[in-house]
């Protein structure tokens, strides 16, 4: 029989957001995440339409991990005073990171939008979980609280 561990209602809420309906387990989630490096939030819109450029979840190591946005969000807010425009800071960190994204990355998903820049979106999200961005920011601006002004001078 396999080792059972007990969680908190925050670690499963955070599994959840991370499981896809009707396929993942709480096994196949922690996988992903923690030996597979893949922190996705898979979309809700429902199944994708046929000859769409985005045929669901993108394979482990076929994208960038979110984890790879985190020090190009934080050192690009740094550069910026501490905050800037969303829509800037995104287009700067498409900038930094333009030789790593791969092809599916740049690819657009359902919504219309691009993989990459999509990410970027919910990496920030991560960061306002675990501090380093400001939760209370006016709409379309992201801020380093000072948390995440000393990890983006640690990761500089």
């Amino acid at each position: 029989m396999a080792p059972q561990i007990d969680i908190d209602d925050d670690v499963f809420r955070a599994i959840q957001e991370r499981a896809e309906p009707l396929i993942d387990d709480a096994n196949s989630v922690l996988r992903r995440v923690l030996i597979d490096g893949d922190e996705s939030v898979p979309s809700r819109a429902g199944p994708t339409r046929p000859g769409s450029p985005q045929a669901g979840r993108a394979a482990p190591g076929s994208i960038l991990s979110e984890r790879e946005y985190e020090a190009p969000i934080l050192l690009e807010l740094l550069l910026r005073g501490g905050s800037g425009q969303a829509s800037q800071v995104t287009d700067a960190v498409g900038e930094r990171l333009a030789e790593q994204l791969t092809a599916l990355d740049r690819q657009p998903l359902d919504s219309g939008e691009i993989r990459w820049r999509n990410r970027a979106q919910f990496t920030r999200l991560t960061l306002r979980k675990r501090g380093l961005l400001r939760n209370d920011s006016p709409r379309g601006v992201w801020e380093l609280t000072a948390a995440g002004r000393k990890a983006a001078e640690d990761a500089g």
